[in-house]
């Protein structure tokens, strides 16, 4: 692999093999376009668009590597197999900073990515990793806010992992399918999201067999006009566990199940797995379910998770709701979504499930009343007062 040197002062004109002559990161872009590490010295690098190779290595030598541009940072257009990004910081973008096609083995390590309209995006891309890697301030929050920390469309595999999201507008992560490719696979664990922008983590549309496990999600949507669930599913067959999710604000949702139509494509949330999650003081109702127009929101299984003083500004507290006000067949309650040893906690002396699908209008129960009702739904969940 050829190692070659670039710093801030870098000369066009250098080959860039000697680190006593660098030249700059727009020169070693061009001239080397795979199995190439570019070591990237301290300082501030104003760039235009950049296009690497499959095999390339971008590594800072310190912790001050800043890369800014007008527009795309990093334009991958395929075929970018082994990229590996590591120590960088990607600042001020008012497009996406680093947007990745059609390519295997990706690699961002311990990258920063600030001020930018998104962080990364892989198109149909194979078993990427970004790790260590923080976001802050990515999109903006106005209305239902625009812009993610990470963008997964189409493709197999993928892991994000131990990063932390701050002030992301839209989702701190978004995975959907791209055209007619389903994102499968993608584990999405150990991250911390603290948001008080956008909304935690979605899976939209063609999210398939994915795995949302062991993060901390906190103040989802708290500066932001509409609401924004710390983890919104609208897609099938994945699995949601052991999250911590808290102190989200004024009615936002812990998990919301809604299935709605979407760009031409019908989105059916069906078949989700959400289980051993901890839900605390929060605003808004923890389990919101709403299928809409002939999508469907069914057979989802919410098993083992615990929630404690949620619903703090509903009335009266709602921590479960099925709502088939927007559906065109109104399927009957619950959907054939199940309901199994989960234990709630309220210092407001009820914990209600609510729904629009038992009389005309809403209606409020204990969790007592439907398992007698509906044991085939609601089985084995407590109720203990804080």
């Amino acid at each position: 692999m050829t190692v070659v040197y670039v710093s801030p002062e870098g000369s066009d004109g250098s080959p860039g093999t000697n680190p006593a002559a660098p030249p700059s990161l727009t020169r070693a872009l061009r001239a080397y376009r795979s199995d190439t590490e570019i070591r990237i010295a301290d300082g501030d690098y104003r760039v235009s668009a950049l296009t690497s190779g499959g095999g390339m290595k971008l590594i800072g030598q310190g912790d001050r590597v800043t890369l800014r541009a007008a527009n795309a940072m990093l334009l991958q257009p395929g075929e970018a197999h082994g990229l590996v990004l590591e120590r960088l910081t990607f600042a001020d973008c008012p497009s996406y900073s680093v947007r990745i096609f059609y390519s295997s083995g990706v690699r961002v390590r311990n990258c920063k990515f600030i001020r930018c309209n998104t962080g990364l995006i892989f198109n149909k891309c194979r078993d990427f990793l970004v790790e260590g890697t923080s976001f802050t301030q990515v999109g903006i929050p106005e209305k239902y806010g625009a812009g993610d920390g990470i963008y997964v469309a189409g493709g197999v595999g993928g892991r994000i992992t131990r990063c932390r999201f701050h002030k992301c507008g839209h989702y701190a992560i978004t995975v959907a399918k791209d055209k007619e490719v389903l994102s499968e696979r993608i584990t999405i664990d150990s991250n911390i999201i603290d948001q008080y922008w956008g909304g935690g983590v979605g899976l939209a549309l063609g999210s398939n067999r994915c795995l949302v496990k062991g993060n901390e999600i906190r103040r989802t949507g708290v500066e932001m006009e509409y609401t924004k669930a710390a983890i919104q599913i609208s897609a099938s067959n994945n699995i949601v566990e052991s999250n911590i999710i808290e102190e989200l604000g004024r009615k936002n949702y812990a998990f919301e199940l809604t299935a709605f139509p979407f760009g031409g494509y019908e989105q059916h949330c069906e078949n989700n797995v959400i289980r051993n999650n901890t839900s605390r003081n929060n605003g808004g109702i923890t389990f919101f379910i709403s299928p809409r127009r002939a999508c469907r929101a069914a057979d989802n299984t919410i098993e083992g998770n615990l929630v404690e003083n949620d619903a703090l500004n509903v009335e009266p507290p709602v921590y479960v709701y099925f709502e088939t006000y927007h559906s065109a067949d109104k399927p009957p309650f619950p959907g054939g979504n199940q309901f199994m040893g989960n234990r709630f906690r309220s210092k407001r002396g009820k914990a209600l499930i609510g729904t629009d699908a038992l009389t005309k209008s809403a209606s409020y129960h204990e969790f007592g009343e439907l398992q007698k009702k509906f044991p085939d739904y609601f089985r084995d969940n407590t109720y203990l007062k804080a």
